[in-house]
């Protein structure tokens, strides 16, 4: 392969780091914790909902939910975003075990009465990505947040995963690019990284794994969800594939 290889480099952004996946056990721990505050605001029981969260949450609604008003609004606003189910299909523990992340798919039936013009029919079900962060307060597990992602549905996959030579790459021109990874796949003579950049994948190609790490490249860095940075050259018919030449990696 090219000496373009030789260029990888790492960063790593400060912080918790996610040391191993959440196991069974803690894993559903942590969605009973979830459901208990979500079940909290289906009664409408603001006070009790709020006690649940850790202190950085708690904190923010003292700010910025000041009026009754307010904090009807933000009861009902959780009831619509309360997922009628979820499935986790990622997850990490930081290394002092005391930060969590669940990553999976949020599921939700649109209901009746529904005072939005922009939504789809009542019965209509939504899907979406879904993160939920939880962290260890006081020797308890608390609910810290949930965000929302796109549809999967909708996410334009790079399907043409074939690993070609530097000479099918337009090297004349090089391209910046980067977000979470989508999943990593070794392989003998080189390893594949896919990547999102909005509702689309990329597939970046790097040297094997051996190469990798005879570089004192860390490959237990390319882990789903970490988020890439890349330097390289666009595949010239697939505006999907990528040559890498300079790599770094960060939590998010």
């Amino acid at each position: 392969m090219r000496a373009l290889w030789l260029s990888l480099t790492m960063l790593l952004v400060a912080g918790a780091a996610f040391a191993a996946p959440v196991d069974p056990a803690l894993q559903k721990e942590l969605l009973a914790v979830y459901d208990a505050f979500n079940a909290t605001i289906a009664k409408g029981q603001y006070d009790k909902a709020v006690a649940q969260r850790p202190a950085e949450a708690r904190a923010q609604f003292k700010s910025q939910l000041k009026t009754a008003q307010d904090r009807k609004a933000f009861v009902e606003m959780s009831k619509l975003m309360t997922p009628d189910s979820v499935e986790i299909t990622y997850s990490r523990l930081s290394a002092d075990g005391n930060k969590a992340v669940l990553v999976g798919t949020a599921a939700k039936i649109v209901p009746k009465g529904l005072k939005d013009p922009a939504a789809p029919p009542p019965g209509t079900v939504i899907s979406s990505e879904l993160t939920l962060e939880f962290v260890r307060e006081d020797g308890k597990w608390k609910y810290l947040s949930q965000s929302f992602g796109m549809d999967p549905t909708r996410i334009k996959a790079c399907n043409d995963t074939g690993f070609e030579p530097i000479e099918s790459y337009d090297t004349a021109r090089s391209l910046s690019a980067g977000g979470p990874i989508v999943r990593v796949d070794f392989k003998a003579d080189h390893t594949l990284v896919v990547f999102r950049v909005l509702d689309e994948e990329n597939c970046a190609f790097l040297p094997s794994r051996e190469v990798l790490t005879k570089g004192g490249f860390d490959v237990g860095l390319l882990q789903p969800y970490a988020i890439v940075s890349i330097e390289g050259f666009r595949h010239k018919s697939s505006g999907q594939k990528i040559w890498v030449d300079q790599l770094d990696v960060s939590e998010d």
